[in-house]
């Protein structure tokens, strides 16, 4: 069932399991995929091979707490953080879709949207996405920034309050309706790539469902 250029992306949606941390290691370690991470993946996949997180933010607080050390390939769009980081620069600029011609990502806002975007550039034309639930508790707050009865991501929340954003408009009962329809444009645009949803639960039903383990013992 794989095709020859394969990445596995990891979200930070509760669907990201260590179950499912684990069948990514499995592959990866056959030689099935690379494995691309965003946020707080870092600290729980030792091996990601390329990393990538949206808020400047994130590179300040998580830097000394070991993410410097971490051996995956380290991007960023915004030249001054990359300077100070000694990140991988990628250009980015806002446009629908993934970018084709390899010169920059749109940013989509997200961490999410962009960390696909550098598989798709470095040539990978099957992305199984993990992590990617889209949709938070039915009784988020977003305004007042509660986070309702069930978690954001698969580790609850952030321990510096730096890293939590509380979306609001972009988020309908619970549904993460923004990101969604980012990605329902690259279903429409990018018809060169095959993008399969390996998130139990989710709320973006634009791609086919699967899992891991299905790709590994087919």
């Amino acid at each position: 069932m794989l095709s020859a250029r394969t990445a596995v992306i990891l979200a930070t949606g509760p669907s990201l399991t260590p179950s499912v941390l684990a069948a990514a290691r499995r592959g990866q370690e056959l030689g099935a995929w690379d494995v691309y991470g965003m946020n707080r993946v870092w600290r729980d996949f030792p091996w990601l091979d390329v990393f990538l997180a949206c808020n400047k933010e994130f590179y300040e607080v998580e830097w000394e707490r070991g993410l410097k050390q971490h051996g995956a390939a380290k991007w960023h769009w915004d030249l001054p953080t990359c300077i100070r980081f000694g990140l991988n620069y990628i250009p980015g600029r806002w446009a629908d879709g993934f970018n084709k011609d390899g010169s920059c990502i749109h940013y989509g806002h997200s961490s999410g949207f962009q960390v696909p975007q550098l598989a798709y550039r470095d040539g990978f034309r099957r992305l199984l996405l993990c992590g990617y639930d889209m949709r938070y508790a039915q009784d988020y707050d977003g305004r007042n920034r509660r986070t309702g009865s069930t978690p954001r991501h698969y580790f609850g929340e952030y321990d510096d309050a730096a890293l939590n954003h509380w979306p609001s408009a972009k988020v309908k009962d619970g549904v993460h309706v923004e990101l969604i329809e980012q990605f329902e444009k690259v279903k429409r645009i990018n018809t060169d790539v095959e993008i399969i949803n390996c998130s139990p639960g989710s709320a973006m039903t634009c791609f086919p469902m699967a899992t891991l383990e299905q790709f590994l013992d087919g």
